[in-house]
Formats: C-alpha cells, structure tokens, sequence
C-alpha cells in the first residue's frame, strides 16, 4: 500500500468520506465478492427496483469495488475494473479468493492528511485510479473517497453558493434603505438651513435699512427663490377696501402684477375674516376651495392654481390690537401644489419681519414729524417772545410819555381815548360809565380788592390786567395801572389810571401755551425719549421729555441734574462707541448708536439713539436734538435669532461631519470641543455606559485650567436606576448649583468628587437602550442654564445618537462586507474546484465508456458467431457515441452544454471510419448550426444519429453501390430542434414499419425519441428521409 502525501486547502473533506464501504476478506471467494458488488450496482442502476434494506455492511450504491480487511487493517482492492480484466483474460473465477487476484498496490491517503476534496483530486489524476481509501495512522480502515461522494459534496457547495447570494440581496436592500434614509435627513436639515438663513438675511437687512421698498422687494426675491414658486407678492391694503400690489417677484411666462391695485369686495367681506381669525389661508387647489366666482375670478385673472396666504399685522401704538397691514402672498401658476408645514412657517416668520420693519418706520416717520412740530414751536415761541420784548419796551416809553401827558388831563378824558373804538357816542356817555360797567364780571373782585388796598393807603398804585367790555361788547384784554392822587394832607382827591391794550399779547400767549400742551401730549404718546443736548464740553442735556421714565425708570429731573446721567449708565463695553458717535456728530448726516443703559431696577435695556447737530446760518453749533427708543425686544429678538444661528450651524456641522465620516472618535472630539467654546463651559464631555453598569468617559474638552478625566471608569454607583429611568425617557437635567436643592446621593457625590458646582446632562439612547450621555460641567461658580443652550444640547445629543447609530452600522457592514468578500473568494475557489472536478468526472467517464468499449472489441475477436460480432459492434458505436459527448464537455469551457453540430459531425465522422468507408464511394454531407444542448438532450440525440446513419451506411448502399449521406440540424423560431438523416440509397422497404420492427436499432430509436418528447417521419419519396423533430429537455441546473 501506498500513502499519498499532498499539501492542504480549506474545504473540508469530511462530508465526502463513505464510511461504511463495502469489505470483505481475503479468503473470501472471488465469486461471492463480484456477485456482492453486482447487487449493488444493480441497486443503483435499476430504476424500478425496490430498494435494499438499510444496512452499513451491503447496501451500498454506485460504489464499483469492495475493501479487503485483515486483522482491522486494509491489505488490498478489488475494483469492478479488475474484475473486467480478469474476463477479458478468460481467467476463471470460480475457484479462486480474493487474496488472489486483489490490489496490493492499491493508492489509500491517511485521514490526518486528507484536508479538501482537490486531495482525492489530485490523486485520481496523477494515478488514475477511481477509489480512493482512507485510513488512520495504524492502517485501518476509516472510509472510502468516490466520484459519486465529491458529487454530494458538490452539491453541498451549490446550496451554500445559493444561500449566500439571497443574504447578500437582503444585505443590499438594508444598504439601500438606510442610503435612502440619511438622504432624507440630509434634505430636511439642507432645507431647514436654507429658510434659516433667509431669515437672518432679512433681519440684518431690517437692522441695516428702514427702506421698506428695498426690503420687501428683497423678501419677496428670496422667498421666491426658496419655495420654487411661480410669483411672490406683497399686497398693502387701503383704506377703501382695495389692496395694492407694492412688490412682486415672479417667474418667466407669467402675467407680472406689480401696481396693480386689487379691488375685490368677495374677499374683503368673507375671506379677508379667515387671514386674520387664524392666522393663514392655505389653498392647494383654488378650484375646489369653495371660493365665491367674483374671488376665484380675481386669482384667475392672476393665473393662479394654488394659493398661499400670511397676514401682515402691525399695531399702531404701543399695547395697542394689532390691525391688518397687507399680505405675504405666494403663487403657484404652473398647476396645483401641496404646500408644506415648514413653507408656511417660513412666510409666517418673514410677515413678522416685514411687520417689524413697518412699525419701526413708523415709528421713525412719527418721532421726526414731532421732532419738526417742535422745532416751528420753539421757532414760534422764540418769535412771540421777541415780539414781547419789543411790546414791553414800548409800553414802558408809553408808560413815561402817559404820565407827562397825565398831569394835564383828567382820567375820564384818558378812558375816553383808549375806548375811542368801542362805538362809544360821546365822552359823557363814557364818563357816565363805572369801571365795573367796564370790568369783566370774572374781573371785579380783584380790581375791588387792589382798590381797597389803595384807597386805605397801603399802596400808592397798583396795576392789574383785567378784561374789558367795549360797548359792542367785545372783550380786551388791557393793563391798568392806577395811581392815588392826594392832596398836601394826604386826602385822596381821585385817582388816575392808564389802560393798555395787551389783547395781542393775551392772544400768542394762549396759542404758546396750546402749542405747549399739544406737544407735551405728542412727547408724553410717544414711544421714544425726545431730547436737546450741548453742541460741545461735557454735552450736558438741557431738555428731555417726561416719557423717559417709562423707558429708564427715572424722571425728567432727575436726567438734567446730572450733566454726565447718561454716559455714567451707559454699559462700559459700550460707551467707547456711543462717545465716537458724538465726536463724529457733524454735517447733515444723523448719527445711530445701539447700547445697553442701565435702568433703575438695575437691569440693563438696550436703546437706540439717534442724533442731529443744529447749525446756525453761519454754520456754527447750535444744539443737539435727538431720541432715545427702547429696543430690548427686538434685541433680544435679535440675539436669540443669532443664538439659533449659531445652534443651528453647530448641529449642521456635527450633522455635516457625521455624513463625511463614520469614524465615531473623530465625530465625538469634534462635537464636545466645538460645544465647549460656544456655551464657554469649563468641561463637555461623553460618558459611555459600559456592560457592566459602570461608565465611562470616552470624549472630552476642557478649558486649560481644569483638570482632564478622558478614558476615566467610574463605578455603578455612581448611576442609579432613578436617573436610568429619567434618562431612558429622553428628560435632560440641568443643575443649576449643586447645593440647591435635593439631588440623589450618588449625583451629589459624582459632582463633588469631580468639583462640579453646575451640571447640565443630555441622553443618548440608542434602540431603546441608554448608551450614554452628553455632559457639561461648570466649576468656578454655579450657572442658570438658558434655554437655547439646553435646547442646543438636545439636539446635539440626538445628532450623536444617529452618529453612534450610523458608526455601529457602518462597523457592522464593513464586518458583514468583509465576510462577503472572504465568502466570495471561497465561493470562487469552490467553483474554481467544481469546474476541475466536473472536467474530471466527464474525463473519466469517457474513459470508462472507452474502456468498456475496448472491452466489446476485444470480445467481438474471440466470439465465432458473425450476429453476436455484430451486435457486439454496434453497442461499441453507442458507447463511442456517448463517450464522445464527455470528451467534448471536458475539453470545452462550458461544462452545462454541448455544440450539437460539431457533435454530429465528429460523431458521423467516426462512424464512417468505424464501417471502412476511406474511398469517395460514399459522400459525406453534415449541414449543422452550432446549437448549445445540455447533456441530457445532447446524449439521446447522439445515439438517434448514430442509429440512424449506421443503419445507411448498412443496408443503403448494397454490392458496392454509391451515393451520399446527408445530415441536417437547425433550429426555428419557436426553439423547436430539426434533424434530417437523408441518403439516395436504395430507399427503406415500403412493406416495413420501423416503429414495430423487431431490430434493436429502430427500438433504440424510437425509445429515445420518446425521452425527448419529440417526433419522428420516415419519407420514401428521394432515397430514405428521416426527420426528427424535438426541444431542449429542462432540467435543473447543476452549476
């Protein structure tokens, strides 16, 4: 015996090993051993045999040979092949044992060394051998190796070949999906973006202009741009109950609107209700919106499909009900649309913006018509009181001239001449006249009581403005000064007065002092602090208005008692640039500061100013006017616009960085180091939850002066199942100082060993499970945790947690791909091995048919009888046949199918070289196209042909005669085969049926044919014509 020894693969061999061969012993005869491996051929072989009884020592199928055991050791073999050749020497074996005649030399491999199935390979190439035993490292008999158990394993490798395919679909489909899905997200946040930045657009263009013009044509550029739409408008409405189209941004091909005025009373009766009740007016389709005709005839007429509709509401005054401005239209012109949620926030959020804009323009146009009433005031005031002044000096020349003129003329003559246009008739008439016919009765007590006073001599004179009636009676307003005359004893002897008429000065000092209270009223109305300032020094406020307690806290007093009361409550990072404005304050322009003042409630308002420097004719600084408005709403409105800037620019980035990496480290560092310089804490950290119940912290950015605790392990105790619990449901917990209020013992703890004074934690939970979370710490001081910041760790948190999620994903494919490739490569190999072990079973076989054949020659020579020669030959030719179609499919590279025309034509070939045909006597003619059959069509087909020209080249051409042999196959449309055998010979007997013939050869023929399902005609008409007709035979695929 002879032990191989071959180098090893990675498919095991084990499935492929027999072990329950069939085994006999060396004195067993020779006779009994054949007859034991014939009933198991025929077993396999007989196909309506009843099959043998279980058994691990006989029942045995396609196994051609038995083992021959000594003392539990395999001493030889005894194959099928053997036993052919003793027959083939006429040896007798009746009387002779196995011991005799069997295979010492025999191949056998040990089972240690027998690692893949190309091992049994190898060795039925390199020996030729078609057994193959196997034993262990005593020789003894562990199995045998067969062609028939390398099939078997085959098959196994085809089933793992198809079960890997279907998981590499599914695998793909997965991959498919989740690709669907991250593009999904990446177009919400692609799109939250964009309107996000639109906004911020819009705002800083509102900060930069109070141009409304510009800025709603901008708006409605913009808005056009990102909703794709075909026009966006904005329509003001009148008080006439009309709208006017004050701006418009529409696409090619549609009707422009832009100053068309919108006269449509459906709307303004009905529908112009619904804008303002809720809010919005959606419309998808404005044929189905249930729209009065005059209504839908007004959007038609605009080509509109689909509608959709903000209301600008602005208020008047501060507290006052809002009152509708106008609308933020958009249309849709092409067809109808479904507009989304996040389309009509984002116009919602413009129609504020643009409402702001309005009322801040407002409130510009009202503070400088006020600004300007006051200046014609102050000019008035000025005027009247230069005029005054000009009264007064003249009165008090008319004073020195009157009482020149006094000391020669009596009062009544003097009453007279100042009443010469009150119509009265004559000076009696007037001298008959009191001074309380004269008086204004509201008038008489004060002049009585100044009488008194001089009549008792208290005073010497007096003067008083009182009202005077004429005699039309009309009312003067006059100053009467009254002087006692005595005489040298003191005794009064009358009195003489001067009357001067200040009816004019009466009156401008009645409209001054409208004038005050009217501008008092507008100043005390308005929202914004009016106010005058020195043009130069310390630019002390010579004037404020009594509003600016509602927006400082402190009254109009308490501001001009102190020069520097407003720059000392200006905040300190803001009051290098309020002083530039003041230095840079010259020529006409204005000059806008924004700063935070500090109210009496010790809280800093923002405010902006707006100033003016006044110049004389000559150039030269007069004063400073402006106004002070509180704008701490906007502001906030402004920095909390910023805040979600900035939140969301982080969350796009970490979003960003989580779709251009799926390495988790880097994500995680980017994250906790971006997040600890915007919300300038001292540590962010990620604390991983581990298996075990301890944590871990896995990331990390702290400031320089903190200690670091990257890839720290902290116990269970630290975590409780309440926090587990919270956590799990997504709760984020912000500790605003660690001393406040009652906190759980290990979270006081942690906190405590760590020096943290306030904490802010956020989840991260992964398929229902807390992964980990997200953590900030503050150790200087304790920290009131704003809301954008807590809202912002949410959303980063979540971010994480689809980074984890995707990171795991990405692991878990590369892992999986892998896999597929490694299976790949093997499921490579494995055909790789199949295809070799295909071609050698084909080989085999050809040579087992050929050996066979061999055989029926060899015995043709021996046999005396001329029939039993003759049939001996023809059963060669059908093996030669059959033989022929291996050698052709393990020469080809495609071992499932067959070129049948080069078949045909090698096969009719061999035939006229079998029967001696060399000369030309008989002419060869193949017509074939090179149709693809399987083995199963291929061989049947093969044994008709044989048939059918051996039968010709037999009987067709007798006594030396010539003629031709003509073969034909092609194939039609329908896939349907056609094969024509012809010969011009002596023609088939008329009075012969070859389907009921008793010769072997038809019986074949017509046996065959029904295995193909096929159809068979005889034509007599030229020679013999046999025309078969048939289609490829299915069969489940082998490969």
């Amino acid at each position: 015996m002879e032990i191989a020894t071959l180098p090893t693969s990675s498919l095991s061999p084990l499935a492929s090993i027999d072990r329950y061969p069939l085994t006999v012993a060396p004195e067993t005869p020779l006779a009994d051993a054949i007859a034991l491996m014939s009933q198991t051929l025929n077993a396999c072989r007989l196909s309506n045999a009843q099959p043998l009884a279980e058994s691990k020592e006989t029942t045995k199928t396609s196994i051609g040979c038995v083992l021959v055991i000594e003392s539990d050791r395999l001493v030889g073999l005894l194959s099928e092949g053997d036993v052919v050749n003793l027959t083939a020497a006429e040896f007798c074996l009746e009387k002779v044992k196995v011991a005799e005649v069997m295979n010492r030399n025999f191949i056998a491999i040990k089972e240690s060394e027998f690692v893949d199935v190309f091992t049994a390979l190898n060795l039925f190439c390199q020996h030729s051998i078609d057994y193959l035993p196997i034993v262990d490292d005593r020789d003894r008999l562990v199995g045998l190796v067969t062609p028939h158990s390398i099939r078997q394993e085959v098959a196994k490798l085809q089933q793992k070949q198809r079960e890997l395919l279907d998981s590499n679909s599914a695998l793909e489909k997965q991959v498919r999906d989740l690709t669907a899905q991250l593009q999904q997200q990446i177009k919400c946040v692609s799109e939250s973006d964009r309107r996000n930045r639109l906004i911020a657009q819009i705002a800083s263009r509102i900060r930069a202009t109070l141009n409304i013009e510009d800025l709603v044509n901008y708006t409605v550029a913009q808005v056009r741009q990102v909703l794709e739409c075909d026009r966006v408008l904005v329509c003001q409405f009148a008080r006439d109950r009309s709208g006017n189209i004050i701006a418009e941004s529409v696409a090619p091909g549609w009707k422009k609107t832009l100053g068309n005025q919108v006269e449509d009373t459906c709307f303004f009766n009905r529908e112009k209700g619904e804008y303002f009740a809720t809010g919005k007016w959606i419309c998808p389709d404005i044929s189905k919106a249930g729209l009065t005709d005059c209504h839908l005839q007004v959007l038609e007429g605009y080509q509109v499909k689909a509608n959709l509709a903000i209301p600008i509401l602005i208020a008047d005054r501060p507290n006052s009900p809002s009152r509708p401005w106008g609308l933020l239209l958009a249309h849709q012109c092409s067809g109808t649309r479904g507009w989304q949620e996040s389309e009509l926030e984002l116009l919602d959020q413009l129609a504020v913006q643009i409402a702001i804009a309005l009322q801040q323009d407002q409130l510009l146009d009202r503070a400088q018509a006020e600004l300007a009433q006051r200046s014609l005031a102050e000019a008035a005031l000025r005027d009247r009181s230069k005029q005054l002044k000009n009264a007064e000096n003249a009165l008090q020349t008319s004073r020195t001239q009157l009482s020149d003129i006094l000391n020669s003329v009596t009062a009544s003559i003097s009453s007279c001449r100042v009443f010469a246009d009150g119509d009265w008739e004559s000076d009696s008439e007037l001298g008959a006249a009191t001074f309380t016919d004269l008086t204004y009765p509201e008038d008489v007590k004060a002049d009585l009581e100044q009488f008194q006073q001089l009549v008792e001599g208290n005073i010497s004179r007096f003067g008083i403005e009182k009202r005077l009636i004429k005699k039309n009676g009309e009312l003067m307003w006059a100053n009467l000064t009254v002087t006692l005359i005595c005489d040298l004893d003191g005794t009064p002897l009358y009195s003489m007065g001067a009357i001067e008429d200040i009816s004019y000065r009466k009156r401008a000092e009645c409209e001054l002092q409208q004038l005050k209270e009217r501008l008092q009223l507008l100043l005390a109305s308005n929202p914004a602090v009016i106010f005058t300032l020195q043009p130069a020094g310390d630019f002390a406020t010579t004037y404020i208005s009594d509003n600016v307690r509602a927006i400082v806290g402190y009254s109009s007093q308490e501001c001009l008692a102190d020069p520097h009361f407003w720059s000392s409550r200006i905040h300190p990072e803001d009051l290098k640039q309020f002083l530039v404005g003041f230095a840079n304050l010259s020529g006409p322009e204005n000059r806008t500061s924004e700063y935070r003042f500090l109210h009496r409630d010790g809280l800093y308002r923002w405010l902006r100013t707006e100033l003016k420097l006044l110049v004389n004719s000559k150039g030269e600084p007069i004063e400073i006017i402006g106004y002070a408005a509180d704008i701490s709403n906007s502001k906030c409105a402004e920095i909390a616009l910023r805040q979600q800037f900035e939140q969301e620019k982080l969350v796009e980035a970490i979003a960003r960085r989580v779709r251009q990496s799926l390495e988790l480290a880097e994500i995680l560092n980017t994250t906790v180091a971006e997040l600890q310089q915007i919300l300038a804490v001292d540590r962010v950290m990620v604390y991983q939850l581990l298996p075990d119940g301890s944590g871990k912290v896995i990331a990390e950015a702290v400031a320089d002066e903190c200690s670091h605790i990257l890839d720290r392990v902290f116990a269970e105790e630290v975590f409780s199942p309440e926090n587990y619990q919270h956590y799990l449901e997504g709760r984020i917990c912000a500790i605003s100082e660690r001393d406040g209020r009652d906190f759980t013992p290990c979270l006081v703890n942690f906190m405590q060993e760590i020096e943290v004074k306030a904490e802010l934690v956020a989840p991260i939970v992964q398929l229902n499970q807390l992964w980990g979370l997200l953590i900030a710490h503050q150790y200087d001081r304790p920290r009131q945790w704003q809301e954008w910041e807590i809202n912002l760790f949410q959303q980063l948190a979540n971010q994480l947690a689809i980074a984890i999620q995707q990171s795991l994903l990405y692991q878990q494919l590369q892992s999986e791909l892998n896999e597929r490739k490694q299976a790949e490569e093997n499921l490579k190999n494995s055909l790789k091995e199949k295809e070799i072990l295909l071609k050698e079973i084909h080989h085999r076989v050809k040579n087992n048919l050929c050996v066979v054949a061999s055989l029926l020659e060899l015995q043709s020579e021996t046999v005396t009888d001329s029939q039993l020669a003759k049939m001996l030959a023809e059963s060669q030719h059908r093996l030669y046949s059959m033989a022929l179609i291996h050698e052709k499919l393990y020469r080809s590279k495609n071992l499932r199918q067959i070129n049948l025309g080069e078949y045909i034509e090698d096969l009719v070939t061999n035939l006229f070289h079998s029967y001696n045909i060399n000369d030309n006597r008989i002419q060869l003619q193949v017509f074939a196209e090179p149709i693809l059959l399987n083995i199963e069509t291929a061989t049947p087909c093969g044994l008709i042909v044989n048939e059918l020209v051996s039968n010709t080249l037999k009987h067709a051409f007798p006594n030396g005669t010539s003629g031709t042999v003509s073969v034909e196959c092609y194939q039609t449309g329908d896939r349907e085969i056609h094969l024509f055998v012809k010969d011009n010979g002596t023609g088939f007997p008329k009075n012969l049926d070859f389907r009921k013939t008793g010769s072997m050869g038809f019986q074949v023929i017509c046996t065959l044919t029904e295995q193909l399902d096929g159809t068979i005609e005889l034509s007599r008409e030229i020679g013999t014509v046999f025309h078969l007709k048939f289609n490829e035979l299915k069969y489940f695929s082998r490969l």
